[in-house]
C-alpha cells in the first residue's frame, strides 16, 4: 500500500510525556494506533475513542515510526497494522516490544495473506488482532467496533509479565525441508533440561485410573504432599521446576537435524496408519504462541494424535495450521469432515466450526450454536471423545479467557483421561487453565516446553495399547 499522507492525530502532541504517564487504575487505557492509511488511522482513533476508558495518545503510519512513538510514549496498548511501507507489522513488532513490553493487537486484512502474518505475528508476541472486514481500507469497520474496544481492553488488563518477550531468533524460520520459510518462527526444539523438570502435581500421589495407562502419575519430591505452594485455584503458578533428566527419546532425535543454528524438521509418512493416543488441546488469548512453544518440542514420530481448539475466526485457523505445519516436527492440517486421526498429525478445528471426535477417530465437524460464545469450543470438542478413546486421552487446557475446556475436562477425567493444563504464570491470560484446575480434575501444570517434554514422556511407554486405523 501507499504511504498514505499523515493525519494530525499522527502528532503525539496531546499525549504526557511517557514518564508522567500515571499508573492509576482510573486513568484510561493509553493507545498507540498504527496504520499506514490515514483513514483507517482516523477511523481506528474515533471508534477507541468512543469509549470513555480509552485514549489515543499517538499513531504511526509505519513500523519505523511505531518502534519510535512506542519507546516515547509508553502506551498500554498498540493496535498494529501488518501492510505498511519502509517497515511491516512483523518486522515492527519484535522492536515495538524490545523497546517498551506492552499488549499488541493486530489489525490485519481477511484475505490469505493478512491471514498467514497475523497468525505469524501472534506466535511473535502480539495478544490479539482483529480482523478489517473488508480489506486493508475498510469502509466498514465500524462493523467490527465493539470487537475492536473489547479486545483492545482486555489486552490492556494483562499484566506486564505475561507479555512474554519473542523468543530468541525471531528471524524467518527453516520450514520441514530445510528452506527458508518467509516470516516463521523458528522452530525450537525441546524444551532445554532446566526446563524438562518433573511434574509439578496438583494432587501429589493421585493414581491414573485408566485402563489405558500403564503408568501411574509421577509426582515431585520438591512438590510435596500438598503439590507445593499451590493456589487456592490447585496450580503452583510459581514457575519453579524440577530436575528431571533429559525427556527427549531417540526418535525425537531422528526428527531433527542441525544447520547453522536452525532446527530443520524432516516429516517422513507415517509408517503405519495407528492411532495409539490423543492428545487434545485447548487454546485461546495467547493461544498461537504457546502452541508453537508446545508443538515445537513435540518429535515427527509422537505415538499419537493432536486436535487443537484454538478460538480463531474462519480462514485464520488455516493459516494457523500451515504456519505450524511449518515450523514443527509433527504434521500439522485443519480439520475437515471425515478426516481420520492417526499418530504423529495434529488437525487444527476450523473456524466457524465445532469439531467432534467419533468412534474409530473419524472427526466431524457442525455449526450448532456457539458455546461460551466461541465456535469452535472446546467444550464441544472434549465431550465428544468416546469413553474408549478418553481412557487414553490426555488434554491440555492452555492459556486462555474464560472458563471452555474446563466443563469437558472433567467429562474427560471421568472417563479415565489425564488433564494438565498451562501454569498460570506463563500465561497471557489464564482464565481457561484456572477454571479448569477449579474442577479438581488436574493432574499436572506446566509451561508449554515442559507439557510438550512430558508428553514426550509419557507417551513413548512402549506398552501403550494402539488402535489400527482403517484406510
Amino acid at each position: 500500500m501507499r504511504p498514505a499522507p499523515d493525519d494530525p492525530a499522527s502528532a503525539p502532541a496531546d499525549a504526557p510525556p511517557a514518564s508522567d504517564a500515571g499508573t492509576s487504575p482510573d486513568r484510561p487505557v493509553r493507545i498507540l494506533v498504527v496504520d499506514d492509511s490515514a483513514f483507517m488511522r482516523q477511523v481506528i482513533r474515533r471508534i477507541l475513542e468512543s469509549d470513555p476508558a480509552l485514549q489515543v495518545v499517538g499513531t504511526a503510519r509505519d513500523g519505523l515510526e511505531a518502534v519510535a512513538r512506542a519507546a516515547q510514549l509508553q502506551p498500554d496498548v498498540v493496535t498494529l497494522d501488518v501492510e505498511m511501507p519502509r517497515l511491516d507489522g512483523l518486522g515492527a513488532l519484535p522492536q515495538i516490544l524490545a523497546v517498551h513490553r506492552c499488549a499488541v493487537v493486530m489489525v490485519s486484512s481477511l484475505t490469505q495473506r493478512g491471514a498467514a502474518a497475523t497468525v505469524r505475528a501472534l506466535a511473535l508476541g502480539a495478544v490479539d488482532f482483529v480482523a478489517k472486514p473488508s480489506g486493508a481500507v475498510s469502509l466498514d469497520l465500524d462493523r467490527v467496533a465493539a470487537e475492536l474496544v473489547a479486545k483492545v481492553k482486555a489486552a490492556a488488563a494483562i499484566p506486564p509479565e505475561r507479555l512474554l518477550p519473542p523468543p530468541p531468533g525471531t528471524a524467518p524460520g527453516a520450514d520441514r525441508r530445510g528452506r527458508s520459510a518467509p516470516g516463521a518462527v523458528p522452530r525450537r526444539g525441546p524444551a532445554p533440561a532446566a526446563a524438562r523438570g518433573r511434574a509439578r502435581p496438583v494432587g501429589a500421589g493421585t493414581p491414573v485410573a485408566s485402563a489405558g495407562w500403564a503408568r501411574t502419575a509421577r509426582t515431585s519430591a520438591a512438590g510435596g504432599a500438598a503439590g507445593g505452594a499451590a493456589s487456592e485455584a490447585g496450580i503452583d503458578g510459581t514457575g519453579g521446576a524440577g530436575t528431571a533428566g533429559d525427556a527427549r527419546t531417540p526418535a525425537m532425535e531422528g526428527a531433527q537435524g542441525k544447520d547453522d543454528g536452525a532446527v530443520i524438521i524432516r516429516k517422513p509418512a507415517p509408517a503405519q496408519a495407528r492411532l495409539t493416543h490423543l492428545v487434545l488441546v485447548a487454546a485461546s488469548t495467547g493461544g498461537p504462541g504457546a502452541l508453537y512453544r508446545l508443538l515445537g518440542g513435540l518429535p515427527a514420530d509422537l505415538p499419537a494424535a493432536v486436535v487443537v481448539v484454538q478460538h480463531m475466526p474462519a480462514g485464520f485457523t488455516r493459516a494457523l495450521a500451515e504456519h505450524l505445519d511449518a515450523v514443527c516436527g509433527l504434521r500439522v492440517r485443519e480439520a475437515a469432515e471425515g478426516s481420520r486421526l492417526v499418530d504423529g498429525t495434529a488437525w487444527v478445528a476450523p473456524g466457524d466450526h465445532h469439531l467432534h471426535v467419533g468412534p474409530g477417530g473419524v472427526l466431524g465437524l457442525d455449526r450448532s450454536p456457539p458455546r461460551h460464545g466461541v465456535r469452535p469450543a472446546a467444550d464441544v470438542t472434549f465431550a465428544s471423545v468416546p469413553p474408549a478413546l478418553a481412557r487414553r486421552t490426555i488434554a491440555l487446557v492452555l492459556t486462555g479467557m474464560g472458563v471452555d475446556g474446563a466443563a469437558g475436562a472433567r467429562y474427560l477425567r471421568e472417563h479415565g483421561a489425564r488433564i494438565w493444563v498451562q501454569e498460570p504464570a506463563s500465561c497471557v491470560v489464564p482464565g481457561m487453565p484456572v477454571a479448569t484446575a477449579a474442577l479438581g480434575v488436574v493432574e499436572r501444570a506446566g509451561t508449554p516446553e515442559q507439557l510438550a517434554a512430558w508428553l514426550v514422556e509419557t507417551l513413548t511407554d512402549p506398552g501403550a495399547e494402539a488402535t489400527p486405523v482403517r484406510p
